[in-house]
């Protein structure tokens, strides 16, 4: 299992997901609300998550063409978009 730290103003624990997964789903089944109108789709970029480990998470190419398409910060992915693979230190607006 890999953890996964979400920090936020209302959120701050610690939950676990197996490789592979994805994370709006991982987030979503543990109850950490994520914005979406696509549902999944990477179309509307409502559920960016900011990585607060960056320096220890590798960016793959499918996050950084989302993170050109919406303009993102190098730091920010779609939660949609993401499959986890590596322990996350994660944030958002919304939390």
């Amino acid at each position: 299992m890999i953890k996964i730290h979400v920090q936020g103003r209302s959120q701050n624990k610690t939950i676990e997901a197996f490789p592979g997964e994805n994370l709006m789903e991982v987030l979503l089944k543990n109850q950490i609300p994520v914005a979406s109108s696509c549902r999944g789709e990477g179309v509307c970029s409502k559920c960016r998550i900011k990585i607060l480990n960056q320096s220890d998470v590798k960016i793959d190419e499918k996050a950084l063409f989302y993170q050109k398409k919406f303009n993102l910060d190098s730091n920010t992915i779609l939660s949609c978009q993401w499959i986890v693979k590596e322990e996350l230190t994660l944030t958002c607006s919304y939390w």
